[in-house]
């Protein structure tokens, strides 16, 4: 599918960016074709590893943390007091959370949560969006053909149903506003 120089461009790019601590930027473009219809798909990632930007990895190469995980800001701490990585991943393993600080690290956790929840609201909210979008030029195409090739006697038969669906496709996304705002 790709080129062979272009696999090992990419290889190069990710050994650059896992060893050389760089940062990594990739921007992918691609084509997407989803019930006859062609769409033009862009993603951006910008991250320090490509392979995994939300965990850091244990020695052990299986086990990951999040990288806000309390036990991370132990490791940082106690690898600053110059104790070798493998015996300061032991003791953060081993560390307990005060209990002092339990709820206030459930309390960021749910925040988290929420932040993302919401982030996942407002792209669904797009997302919903271009359907619609799609659906008002699939059905103002519709409309067109239909009336170029409808005959002189049932033209405005199809014509009156092509506006009814037009009609009710343009009332399902602006119904969207006023559902929210009922609720």
């Amino acid at each position: 599918m790709y080129p062979f120089g272009f696999i090992r461009i990419v290889t190069l790019v990710y050994r650059d960016c896992l060893f050389g601590k760089e940062v990594f930027y990739a921007k992918n473009v691609s084509i997407r074709l989803k019930d006859h219809i062609l769409s033009l798909v862009e993603s951006e990632k910008k991250a320090l590893c490509p392979i995994d930007t939300k965990n850091w990895f244990l020695s052990d190469g299986i086990t990951p943390l999040p990288y806000s995980h309390w036990r991370n800001m132990i490791y940082k701490n106690i690898f600053k007091d110059g104790i070798l990585h493998e015996e300061t991943e032991k003791r953060a393993m081993r560390a307990k959370l005060p209990e002092k600080y339990q709820n206030e690290y459930s309390e960021k956790e749910k925040i988290y949560t929420i932040v993302n929840i919401k982030e996942s609201i407002i792209a669904l909210e797009r997302d919903v969006t271009k359907i619609h979008q799609n659906l008002k030029t699939i059905a103002r195409e519709i409309y067109y053909l239909y009336n170029a090739m409808a005959p002189e006697d049932f033209k405005k038969m199809l014509r009156n149903d092509i506006d009814e669906m037009y009609n009710s496709i343009s009332h399902i996304h602006s119904g969207k506003e006023t559902q929210s705002s009922d609720n």
